[in-house]
């Protein structure tokens, strides 16, 4: 279990992007080509610890930055659910802006959310949950705008949301991809925009702190702090959901112009799912084409203009399974998903690859980091 959490000023130098989301970190590891850098800016030329902020928490989610304030999801003791807001200063007399556990947060979010704008959205659940919920939160205050409460068995929101567009895609598991609008939702049987919402939120929660400092002065043994749960819960509008009963997406979906690129694995053990790469229409959620893969995507598809690349894996992440474990790494045509070259790996490629400088690149867990040539492989 990690014991702490720091930053270190260690970047990669990127060439510029040619497919782009929304904006800086709006998607799973900042853009498409899933390289973690979103300037295309060179790091110093050696790292610096800025700052350490210890904790017992276990964090398996990549941390995403919101201008000055770093974002980062863990676990607790017995999974409880730990997400915080950081500050980034060096010199920051409160590291800790404001943070989300129980019981808001009835379980635990281990991917990285997707922003927009001053809006973080995530999903919560894990393989062993079944059901999941979609939150969107203010970053700067941290209180809840929405949430979309997806119910269902083998349905959990493990992987990273991708906003484009006023819109939120995201994986479900056995609930396939659901998009929801950003910014039409309903409070309480009520159609609002988002900005009326976060005004009823912010006045109900100051209506909550004032009562809370009334309870106070007449009985302060007694006086409950309120917590987020008991704000009214306003709910998006759900676009299109496809692939519910029929597919297995854990892995962060991709969007790029009109399409999105979704990862479908196939659970051994319940024999469920479908092992394919899917191209949907990102205004309809129609199907445009299907290309089945030899081994679980987990880490989702990365793209960099034309060229879609899949990463794979026999095992998913369990370490006692490591011995034999066998990967592949892959090449699509975004047109009409025609595989354009593909190598095995000798070790599981759970995570997505990153694709800059003319190479695809992925971890393996034989040890080995490996760079294929992005044209040829």
């Amino acid at each position: 279990m990690r014991k702490s959490l720091f930053i270190a000023l260690i970047m990669v130098a990127i060439g510029a992007s040619s497919a782009r989301a929304d904006g800086p970190w709006s998607t799973y590891r900042g853009n498409p080509q899933r390289t973690g850098c979103t300037d295309g800016q060179a790091g110093p030329a050696s790292p610096k610890i800025l700052w350490v902020q210890k904790s017992n928490d276990h964090y398996i989610a990549a941390p995403m930055l919101a201008g000055d304030r770093l974002i980062v999801s863990g676990l607790g003791a017995f999974n409880v659910a730990k997400f915080y807001c950081l500050s980034v200063e060096p010199k920051s007399k409160e590291r800790i802006l404001w943070s989300k556990t129980t019981p808001y947060l009835k379980q635990a979010t281990v991917s990285s959310p997707g922003l927009a704008g001053n809006r973080l959205v995530f999903g919560d659940g894990m393989h062993q949950n079944e059901g999941g919920t979609l939150h969107c939160l203010d970053v700067v205050s941290g209180l809840p705008l929405w949430q979309l409460p997806v119910p269902g068995a083998l349905v959990h929101l493990e992987g990273s949301p991708t906003i484009a567009g006023g819109k939120a895609y995201i994986g479900g598991g056995a609930a396939g991809v659901l998009c929801v609008d950003l910014d039409k939702v309903t409070l309480e049987g009520k159609a609002m925009d988002l900005a009326a919402v976060q005004k009823v939120i912010a006045k109900r929660w100051e209506e909550l702190q004032v009562k809370y400092q009334e309870e106070k002065k007449k009985d302060p043994m007694f006086a409950v702090p309120p917590n987020e749960d008991q704000l009214p819960k306003a709910n998006p509008t759900r676009l299109w959901q496809q692939g519910a009963k029929q597919w297995h997406v854990d892995a962060p979906v991709t969007v790029v112009g009109d399409k999105v690129l979704v990862c479908s694995a196939f659970l051994n053990l319940e024999k469920e799912g479908d092992r394919a790469l899917f191209c949907l229409d990102a205004a309809t959620g129609k199907i445009i084409w299907r290309t089945p893969l030899k081994l679980n995507p987990w880490g989702g598809a990365s793209v960099e203009g034309s060229t879609i690349v899949v990463s794979g894996s026999s095992i998913g992440y369990d370490t006692k399974a490591l011995k034999g474990a066998k990967g592949l790494i892959a090449a699509f045509d975004l047109a009409d998903g025609k595989e354009k070259w593909s190598k095995d790996i000798t070790g599981g490629v759970v995570a997505c690859a990153a694709l800059a400088d003319g190479a695809a690149i992925v971890s393996a867990t034989d040890g080995k980091v490996r760079a294929f040539d992005l044209a040829t492989g």
